[in-house]
């Protein structure tokens, strides 16, 4: 259907399609293994809870700059961070995330590094940058 809805010929025209684990993560997000307007900077977003909150605009995430080659936080930006996103039995909901969620970064530097090394693996591997959503389990 959305090849359709876009115009590509059906018989010509190839499709991945991705199923993978829905992960109860403490914390997720997207990170950009290249800045869309700075080729030197990465750019990583984190929410607690699911990644669902960040991707659908419905939590702010916290927000890091970097710098690509080095791995310098050149910016970082703090969420208000007062909801999260959970699972339940019957979907998802908001909840008020807790006093010490509120009052800490989603992620520590070392997650912050951890997570741009994988940008950098994923474009050895596919030798272009890549955009990487994540979710961290304990």
């Amino acid at each position: 259907m959305y090849r359709q809805e876009i115009g590509l010929d059906l018989k010509t025209s190839v499709m991945a399609v991705l199923v993978q684990e829905l992960v109860h993560g403490t914390c997720s997000g997207i990170a950009f293994g290249r800045h869309p307007t700075e080729s030197t900077q990465a750019v990583m977003e984190a929410v607690y809870g699911l990644n669902q909150g960040l991707v659908d605009g419905t939590i702010e995430p916290d927000r890091w700059t970097l710098n690509r080659r080095s791995g310098r936080i050149v910016e970082y930006r703090a969420a208000q961070r007062d909801r999260v996103l959970v699972p339940t039995r019957s979907g998802v909901t908001l909840r008020p995330t807790t006093s010490a969620q509120r009052k800490q970064p989603v992620l520590t530097d070392t997650q912050v590094q951890e997570i741009l090394e994988l940008t950098k693996r994923l474009k050895r591997l596919m030798r272009t940058d890549q955009d990487v959503e994540w979710t961290y389990r304990k």
